[in-house]
């Protein structure tokens, strides 16, 4: 049988006042002739079209103290109804569906309407399968401040990001030191992968002459492989892209940027890592380590 809906019970209870018959009318609407019949009874009793009602059960009132945590648990983490689902299955032991999540932030002023994230994504970019195979690193213009960061492709995770007041290479390698540095008692970082500006890549102007440029001689001293995104096409470092989305819209939020940072490495799920169980890119990153680099950080730790 087809669904029926408001506009095909108006035509229904028309063409019967038209004098069609029942058995016509169900076999049009592909319905059952007692169905149609009780459409136009009903509306003969009542002189008004009767309303479809909505099917299911009837849904349940969230008690005092989930609205609490719910509002708890936003102010702690700063994350949309779809993540804090999961967070809140997760921290708190109990299960409240996003949708009425969501009535609780939008009734308390605590969110604005997102269409694009009310579901989560069906597809993931490709990615590394390890952690520190890959960073991304590159600059954003943010008011009068320059940002820079390093992400670590299969973790999300940033492993270092500084504001400046000018992008320049001294710049960038100070971070990329910092970067190294955090690192470090994992293992190397395999690849960094940068665009052509010239605060990266300005190394091909030096073997022109014979040299090379301090941003590659950093990346040579550390063993560092470097990859270049595609001319005009900026999407290869799409990762970081998105980061600076995310820092556009929540960074004045917080009193500095180790603060944002910290939220958002150790306490906002990504959606693109293990979303289910509310994985932060802080708990990825340790998950996707090799083998070989946690044997070389148990070596660093317990210095045998």
């Amino acid at each position: 049988m087809k669904k029926l809906n408001q506009k095909k019970i108006s035509e229904i209870i028309r063409t019967m006042d038209n004098g069609e018959r029942s058995k016509s009318i169900a076999e049009v609407y592909k319905i059952g002739q007692r169905r149609a019949q009780q459409l136009y009874k009903q509306y003969k009793d009542t002189g008004e079209i009767p309303i479809l009602q909505k099917c299911g059960r009837k849904e349940r009132e969230l008690t005092k103290n989930e609205k609490n945590i719910i509002l708890e648990a936003y102010d702690e983490y700063k994350v949309n109804a779809l993540a804090l689902e999961k967070i809140i299955n997760r921290h708190y032991g109990t299960h409240i569906p996003h949708n009425q999540i969501h009535k609780v932030l939008k009734s308390n002023n605590k969110v604005k309407e997102e269409p694009n994230k009310q579901k989560q994504r069906k597809w993931v970019r490709y990615e590394r399968k390890h952690s520190l195979s890959l960073v991304h690193v590159d600059w954003h213009e943010h008011g009068d401040k320059q940002v820079i960061a390093y992400l670590d492709d299969a973790s999300r995770w940033i492993l270092a990001a500084e504001e400046f007041d000018n992008a320049n290479v001294p710049n960038g390698v100070n971070v990329l030191d910092k970067a190294v540095k955090k690192v470090e008692v994992y293992g190397p970082i395999r690849a960094l992968l940068s665009d052509n500006g010239s605060e990266f890549s300005s190394h091909w102007k030096h073997k022109k002459e014979g040299s090379e440029g301090e941003f590659h001689k950093h990346l040579k001293k550390y063993g560092i492989k470097h990859i270049t995104t595609s001319v005009n096409h900026p999407q290869t470092n799409g990762k970081l892209e998105k980061w600076f989305d995310l820092y556009e819209k929540k960074r004045d939020e917080f009193g500095t940027l180790n603060e944002f940072i910290s939220w958002y490495n150790n306490k906002r799920p990504h959606m693109s890592l293990d979303f289910n169980n509310a994985e932060t890119p802080s708990e990825a990153f340790t998950r996707k380590i090799r083998s070989e680099d946690i044997f070389h950080a148990t070596i660093k730790l317990f210095k045998w």
